[in-house]
C-alpha cells in the first residue's frame, strides 16, 4: 500500500490532486490538507507541516518513534473499507437480538453496556472484538480480539496509551473488561501492554508515581504476553503495583458481577494494598511454572479444545477443523498446549475409521455438499430399508442423532437410543445401518465383552447392542457399566490395573444405541434414553434390502460419512452458538418444560433440528417427538394441563361474571370459582393441592387474601403470572385479559 493511503483513514472529503497527491479537510480545523506523493503533509489551516510519521506523531504526542514507525507499517497492512466492514459488524450485533442475549450471557454482562461500547461477538468460538481506537475521522484504528477460552486480548494495529491516565490505574486481560472496570470505577483500566509493545511508549514515565494494579486470570502466558515485562519496566517509577488473581479477590463469583458492590470495591483496594510492591517472579522460575502445569486433555478420536474441532485419523495423525490442517499427535500436543490421550497403535486402523483419503475427499466436496443435504442422503437412505409405520416422525429423530454423533463431544452428555419392535421389524438392520453411517460405529456382536470397554475409551465408538434383554452373564455386566458410565463427559469406568497397564480410568463417554423387542424397564436407562418405535413392514411395501457391500450402498454410505465428519470441521462453532441459543427451560407445545436431566438429553437433537434446519419447522417436529417420548411419565400432569385450558376457557365466555382481579403481573381467582370445575376434582376437591400443582407451571404462582371488585369484598385467591405459557398461550390470552380496569384491580 502507498503511504498517502494511510491519510484516507484519518481524513474526511478526501480527493486525488493533479499531480496524483491527495487533498482532504484538515483534521485540526477549518481548511484544507495537502498531501504529497510521497506522503508528505502540509495543512493551511494551521501551518503544520512534515512526513507521515509526524503526522501520525501529532495523534499519539507521548508515542516512541518505534512505536510510530510500527503503526506505519501496520497501517499500511489494513486498507479502510476492511476496518469499516468492522463498524458494520458492530452495528450488526447491536441489532442481533439472540446474539446480544448469548453474549450477555456468556460473559456475564448486561446488553445494555455491550450495546454501548464498540464490540461484537462472533458465533465462531464466541470470539469477541473491540474497536479499541478511532482515526479522527471515525475509523477504527485498532481492533482487539478474545474469547472466553482465552481473554488475553490479540490486537491488530498498534495498542495506543489514553490521553489521561487516572492516579490509580489497572491493567488486565482484554479491554472490554477494562471498560467495564472504568464503568464501575470511573479510573483508567487498560489492557496490560506485552513484551513486544514496551518499545511503542515510555511507559515508565507514563505511569511514574501512579498505582498500578494488574487483575488476571491464571498464570497461563507465554512470559512474554504476561503482565511481568510491562511490571519490570515500571516498578521503580510507579508509586504502588498489585498483582491479583480474580479468584483470589471474589471467592469464585464472577468478577463482573462482584465488582459492581460498593463493598467490593473497597475491598479490591484493600487486598491491592496488601499485596503492594512485593518481589516479581522471575522469568525462569515464571517459565517453568507454566510449562510444568497440568494440560488440558484433547481425546485422539475425536475432540473438542482451544477453539478446534478434531478427529483422529487410522494413520495415527489429527485433523483439526478449518482451515484444515493435518498433525501428527507431538505437533497437536505442541502446537495447541495439549496433552493428546491416544489409543495403542494397534487398534487406530480396524476401528478409528477416518482416513487421510476422507478428508481430501471432504475438502474437495465441501463447497459442494452441505449439512442439509446429507441429512436428506442420510434420512432417505434409512426410510429405503426401515419401516416406522405410524410412528414415522422417529426417523427424523434417529438421522439427527447419527449426525449428532459425529460431533457428540462438543456436548456434555449425549442421549441413548432404545430402538424397539416386534420381531423381524429390522432392529438389527438399524443397528448395522448406524454402524455403517455414525462415527466409528461399532456393534456390540462383534466385540468381546471384554474388549468393548477399551474399544470405546479408544475410540470413542458409536456402540450398538442388539437383543439387549437376551444379554447375562458376563456380556450383561459389560452392558450394565458401559450405560451407567457413558451417557456423559463426565462418565469414567475405574477398572483394575492388568500387567503393563498404565490408565487407571476408562472414558466411557460416547453415542450408543440398543435394541430389544420390549422396553427396558430400568430408571437409570430410561431417564438416559429417546425411545424409538419399529413396525413390521407390511407385505405390501417393499423396502430395499440392507447389503453394505452393495456398490451403490458403499457410495452412499460414504457421502454420509463425508458429511458427517465435515459437520465438526466446518461447522462446530455454529452449533456451540446454536447450544447458548437454547434457553435453560425448553418449552414444549403442552406447556410443559424441559430441564434437567430431560435438557440435557434433548439439547444435542435440538441444536441439530435448528442446524440444518433454521425455519424452525424440524425443531418444532422435534418437540412434539420429545412431548411423545420424555413427557410419558408426565401423563397426569399433561391430562391436568387439557382440564386446567378447558376450564380457562369457559371462564373466557362469559369473563364479566367471571370473579376476578388483575395487577399489572398477575390474574388473582377466588377459590370458590374453583368449586365444581374438572380440575378441582384431580385434586379431590382440595384447594391447597391445586395451588401447589399450579406452583408446579410458575414459581411466581401465590395465594393470598385480595379484594374481589365481583364479589365486592377481599376472599382467599390464587394469583398466577399473566404470562404462564400453556399450550402455547399465555394465561392473559386465555381469559382474554389484554388490559385491566381500574375497578378490576386487587387490593390486599
Amino acid at each position: 500500500m502507498n503511504r498517502t493511503e494511510i491519510y484516507h483513514k484519518y481524513l474526511d472529503n478526501v480527493t486525488q490532486t493533479k499531480d496524483q497527491g491527495l487533498q482532504g479537510d484538515s483534521p485540526w480545523g477549518d481548511g484544507k490538507i495537502t498531501i504529497t506523493k510521497s506522503g508528505d503533509f502540509s495543512c493551511s489551516a494551521t501551518g503544520k507541516s512534515g512526513t507521515v510519521i509526524d503526522f501520525i506523531g501529532s495523534f499519539n504526542p507521548t508515542m516512541t518513534n518505534a512505536g510510530l514507525n510500527k503503526v506505519l507499517a501496520s497501517e499500511l497492512v489494513w486498507t479502510k473499507p476492511h476496518l469499516e466492514s468492522i463498524l458494520k459488524s458492530v452495528d450488526s450485533f447491536k441489532n442481533d437480538a439472540p446474539r446480544l442475549k448469548v453474549a450477555s450471557e456468556k460473559l456475564e454482562l448486561p446488553k445494555s453496556f455491550l450495546k454501548q461500547v464498540p464490540g461484537f461477538m462472533s458465533t465462531r468460538e464466541f470470539q469477541y472484538s473491540m474497536i479499541d481506537h478511532y482515526s479522527p475521522s471515525g475509523v477504527p484504528l485498532t481492533v482487539s480480539n478474545f474469547s472466553l477460552d482465552k481473554p488475553l486480548a490479540r490486537t491488530i494495529g498498534v495498542p495506543r496509551m489514553p490521553e489521561e491516565i487516572s492516579e490509580t490505574t489497572f491493567f488486565v486481560e482484554n479491554s472490554l473488561v477494562a471498560k467495564w472496570i472504568t464503568k464501575q470505577l470511573k479510573l483508567t483500566a487498560l489492557p496490560w501492554p506485552k513484551e513486544d509493545d514496551l518499545q511503542n511508549y515510555h511507559y515508565d514515565q507514563l505511569l511514574k508515581d501512579k498505582k498500578v494494579i494488574i487483575l488476571y486470570e491464571d498464570f497461563s502466558y507465554t512470559y512474554s504476553d504476561s503482565f511481568l515485562p510491562s511490571l519490570e519496566a515500571i516498578q521503580d517509577s510507579v508509586k504502588s503495583f498489585s498483582a491479583l488473581k480474580y479468584r483470589d479477590i471474589t471467592q469464585g463469583t464472577s468478577f463482573v458481577k462482584w465488582i459492581k458492590e460498593p463493598e467490593n470495591q473497597a475491598k479490591l483496594f484493600e487486598k491491592a494494598q496488601d499485596c503492594a510492591n512485593k518481589p516479581l517472579i522471575p522469568q525462569d522460575v515464571y517459565q517453568k511454572s507454566i510449562y510444568s502445569s497440568t494440560k488440558e486433555e484433547l481425546t485422539f478420536a475425536q475432540g473438542y479444545s482451544r477453539g478446534f474441532f478434531f478427529y483422529g485419523m487410522n494413520d495415527g495423525n489429527i485433523v483439526q477443523s478449518h482451515p484444515l490442517d493435518i498433525h501428527s499427535v507431538d505437533s497437536v500436543e505442541k502446537k495447541f498446549d495439549l496433552s493428546v490421550v491416544a489409543p495403542a497403535e494397534e487398534s487406530r486402523p480396524r476401528s478409528v475409521k477416518l482416513s487421510p483419503s476422507t478428508i481430501l475427499n471432504i475438502t474437495e466436496s465441501v463447497s459442494n455438499v452441505s449439512p442439509v443435504t446429507t441429512y436428506a442422503t442420510l434420512r432417505n437412505f434409512i426410510s429405503e430399508r426401515i419401516y416406522f409405520g405410524e410412528n414415522e416422525q422417529d426417523l427424523e429423530m434417529v438421522t439427527l442423532w447419527i449426525l449428532g454423533t459425529y460431533v457428540y463431544r462438543l456436548f456434555n452428555a449425549y442421549p441413548y437410543l432404545h430402538i424397539q419392535g416386534p420381531a423381524g421389524s429390522g432392529k438389527t438392520t438399524l443397528l448395522e445401518i448406524i454402524e455403517s453411517t455414525s462415527f466409528n460405529g461399532a456393534l456390540a456382536s462383534r466385540i468381546t465383552g471384554a474388549r468393548m470397554m477399551k474399544e470405546i475409551n479408544d475410540t470413542k465408538c458409536t456402540l450398538g447392542l442388539d437383543e439387549f434383554e437376551k444379554s447375562s452373564g458376563s456380556q450383561s455386566a459389560a452392558n450394565t457399566q458401559i450405560l451407567n458410565a457413558g451417557y456423559k463427559k463426565s462418565g469414567r469406568y475405574l477398572k483394575m490395573m492388568g500387567e503393563g497397564e498404565n490408565d487407571k480410568y476408562l472414558d466411557l463417554y460416547s453415542p450408543k444405541a440398543y435394541a430389544s423387542i420390549g422396553a427396558i424397564k430400568t430408571d437409570s436407562l430410561t431417564s438416559r434414553t429417546l425411545p424409538i418405535w419399529q413396525q413390521k413392514a407390511p407385505s405390501s411395501l417393499a423396502l430395499k434390502p440392507w447389503d453394505p457391500a452393495d456398490r451403490t450402498t458403499e457410495q452412499q454410505i460414504t457421502s454420509i460419512v463425508e458429511g458427517g465428519y465435515a459437520i465438526g470441521l466446518y461447522h462446530h462453532h455454529y452449533l456451540q452458538y446454536l447450544m447458548a441459543t437454547l434457553p435453560n427451560k425448553i418449552l414444549l407445545p403442552s406447556g410443559l418444560s424441559l430441564e434437567g436431566r430431560q435438557r440435557e438429553l434433548a439439547l444435542p437433537i435440538l441444536v441439530l433440528a435448528n442446524f440444518i434446519d433454521p425455519s424452525g419447522s424440524l425443531e418444532a417436529t422435534i418437540k412434539d417427538l420429545l412431548q411423545a417420548k420424555l413427557a410419558a411419565t408426565h401423563q397426569d400432569t399433561i391430562r391436568r394441563i387439557k382440564m386446567f385450558t378447558n376450564t380457562l376457557r369457559e371462564w373466557s365466555a362469559d369473563l364479566d361474571d367471571f370473579p376476578h382481579a388483575t395487577d399489572e403481573e398477575m390474574v388473582w381467582i377466588s377459590n370458590k370459582v374453583w368449586g365444581g370445575t374438572a380440575i378441582l376434582s384431580e385434586f379431590n376437591g382440595k384447594n391447597n393441592s391445586l395451588y401447589n400443582w399450579i406452583k408446579t407451571l410458575h414459581s411466581d404462582v401465590a395465594i393470598k387474601s385480595v379484594w374481589i371488585p365481583k364479589l365486592d369484598k377481599s376472599i382467599s385467591s390464587i394469583g398466577i403470572p399473566l404470562d404462564l405459557n400453556i399450550n402455547n398461550k399465555e394465561i392473559r390470552s386465555w381469559l382474554k385479559l389484554n388490559s385491566s380496569s381500574e375497578d378490576d384491580k386487587p387490593t390486599t
